[in-house]
C-alpha cells in the first residue's frame, strides 16, 4: 500500500457548496467558512431573538415569526454544514494533513451537534406551540381580566398580563375617563405589556391597591 498523500480533488466541476459536501474543500475553508460562520450567525440570531422575548417581550408577534423560522434555518445549517467539515477533515490527513487538526475539527463539529440537539430538545420543541400562538396575536398565557364598576370609577385587574392586554386596558381607561382607582390582582407577565399598562395608570393619577396576590411584572 503507497504510503504517498492523496492530493486534493478539484472543485472546479462543480460548485464550491457541491465541493463542501463531497468534502474536496480544504479544512479551514470547509471548517469555519461553511461551517462555524452559518452556524455562528444563526445561533446569535436565535439568542437574540430568544432573549428578546424572554426578558423584555414586546413585538412578540414579530419576534414569535422569526424565531420559528430561524431555528430550523440554525438546524438547517448545522446539518447541512457538519457532513461536509466532516468529510474535509478525514480528507485532510489523506492529503497529508496534520492528524491533530484534522481531529480536533471533527470534535468541534460533534460538540456543536450535541449541544444544538440539546438546546432544541430543550428550548424550542416543547414551546413551538407557544411561538405558533404568539406568532399569530395570541397569548399563551391567557388575556387578562379587565372589569370596570358600574359606576365607573373602579377598574379591576385580574390574572396574568399577555401580549395586547396593555392595549386593550388603554382603550378600556380613554372609555372611563373617570377611572380613579385601579385594583391588581395578577401572577405578572409580559413586562412591555405591564409597563404600558403603569404608564397609563400614572398619566391618569389613578390610584392602586393589590387586592390578591401580585408578582414580577
Amino acid at each position: 500500500m503507497s504510503s504517498n498523500p492523496v492530493p486534493a480533488r478539484s472543485a472546479a466541476p462543480g460548485p464550491a457548496l457541491a465541493a463542501h459536501w463531497r468534502g474536496e474543500l480544504p479544512l479551514p475553508r470547509a471548517f469555519w467558512l461553511h461551517f462555524v460562520l452559518p452556524v455562528g450567525l444563526a445561533g446569535l440570531l436565535v439568542g437574540g431573538l430568544g432573549t428578546a422575548l424572554a426578558v423584555h417581550g414586546d413585538r412578540l408577534q414579530a419576534g414569535s415569526a422569526a424565531l420559528l423560522m430561524a431555528w430550523p434555518l440554525l438546524c438547517v445549517l448545522a446539518v447541512w454544514g457538519a457532513p461536509g467539515a466532516w468529510r474535509s477533515a478525514r480528507a485532510h490527513v489523506q492529503r497529508g494533513g496534520a492528524p491533530l487538526w484534522a481531529l480536533a475539527a471533527q470534535g468541534a463539529v460533534l460538540l456543536v451537534l450535541a449541544a444544538l440537539a440539546v438546546a432544541t430538545g430543550a428550548h424550542f420543541v416543547p414551546h413551538i406551540a407557544d411561538h405558533v400562538k404568539l406568532a399569530q396575536g395570541g397569548d399563551p398565557l391567557g388575556p387578562l381580566q379587565a372589569t370596570l364598576t358600574h359606576d365607573g370609577r373602579r377598574l379591576r385587574l385580574v390574572g396574568p398580563m399577555g401580549q395586547g392586554d396593555a392595549a386593550r386596558v388603554l382603550r378600556l381607561l380613554q372609555d372611563a375617563p373617570q377611572v380613579a382607582l385601579v385594583e391588581l390582582q395578577s401572577p405578572g407577565g409580559r413586562v412591555a405589556e405591564a409597563l404600558q399598562i403603569a404608564q397609563a395608570v400614572r398619566s391618569r393619577a389613578a390610584q392602586t391597591r393589590a387586592v390578591g396576590p401580585c408578582d414580577n411584572a
